[in-house]
């Protein structure tokens, strides 16, 4: 395999390692969270862990559709261009990173996070 599709590769794997790193955000957030007391700090209708859970569920939202933006209005043409298999797989792999991070990860928004 070529050194230029051997990087195209990434295409794929890109979203998926974002949903990786907002999954573990997240329940490093909510740990640590937990054990530093932030959900007995009121701030509002709210508490402070919940803000800070729901705004790192919105960025890594937020994130993963900029990498899907960049990856739908790569170049498919001239030096370096993807694969058009490898451009069109990394689309539909970041797309279902998304909607996925969208559904696992929405439960921050409402169910309760210590005890």
């Amino acid at each position: 395999m070529s050194g230029v599709r051997a990087r195209n590769i990434w295409l794929i794997l890109v979203g998926y390692i974002a949903w990786s790193v907002l999954f573990v955000g997240l329940y490093a957030l909510q740990a640590l969270g937990c054990a530093a007391g932030w959900h007995q700090v009121t701030v509002g209708p709210t508490d402070l862990h919940r803000i800070l859970l729901v705004a790192a569920y919105f960025g890594g939202l937020l994130a993963l559709a900029g990498v899907l933006l960049v990856q739908a209005r790569m170049p498919t043409e001239g030096y370096p261009a993807p694969a058009p298999f490898l451009r069109r797989a990394g689309v539909l792999a970041t797309l279902a990173a998304l909607v996925s991070s969208a559904l696992i990860f929405a439960p921050v928004l409402a169910v309760s996070a210590c005890r």
